[in-house]
């Protein structure tokens, strides 16, 4: 399997605040691409997310954890 990356070039995004920017770009790729790449996207902090998400085109997802500090 052949990824395609995509960076913004903003560096890492943190917290449930960078979700929607997640959605618009899957659903971005997703248009552009359209069902012949598989779309692994991140972000997902409960199961309302993994809707969203995979509504907006993803395949995968990649679940995140809390931190404790």
């Amino acid at each position: 399997v052949d990824p395609l990356i995509i960076d913004t070039g903003s560096g890492w995004q943190w917290g449930h605040g960078s979700f929607e920017q997640v959605c618009m770009t899957v659903r971005t790729v997703r248009e552009r691409c359209g069902a012949g790449v598989a779309i692994m996207a991140g972000g997902v902090h409960e199961p309302a997310d993994a809707l969203d998400v995979q509504d907006a085109g993803a395949d995968l997802l990649m679940v995140d954890t809390g931190l404790v500090y």
